[in-house]
């Protein structure tokens, strides 16, 4: 996040950043980027998955945050896709398309 600080002091002694807009997202902004609904991500941000803080009555997060979030989660994704296609390999469900259906929901 870039800020500048300002040299400018309040009343009560504390010191003034700026911060420049891009930084920060609304919960909206971050949900589109992310690619899911507000609520959901609401509730990421609840659960302290997702860094915010709150400016008045509404949560901003960094893009930097958000950022980390989505790395993170793409791994996760990554990885869980690599062990469904090492399993339907050592199935050999690549090898016999016809057994793919016969297979799914079936207890291992």
């Amino acid at each position: 996040m870039t800020t500048a600080s300002t040299g400018a002091r309040r009343t009560g002694g504390e010191g003034v950043s700026i911060v420049l807009a891009d930084d920060e997202l609304t919960t909206q902004q971050a949900a589109d980027i992310l690619n899911v609904s507000r609520p959901y991500l609401v509730r990421l941000v609840d659960a302290g998955t997702i860094l915010s803080h709150r400016v008045g009555t509404h949560r901003r997060i960094r893009r930097e945050d958000l950022e980390r979030y989505r790395l993170e989660r793409d791994v996760r994704r990554r990885a869980a896709l690599r062990t469904m296609v090492n399993d339907a390999e050592e199935a050999g469900l690549y090898d016999r398309p016809e057994v793919v259906a016969s297979e799914v929901g079936r207890p291992r």
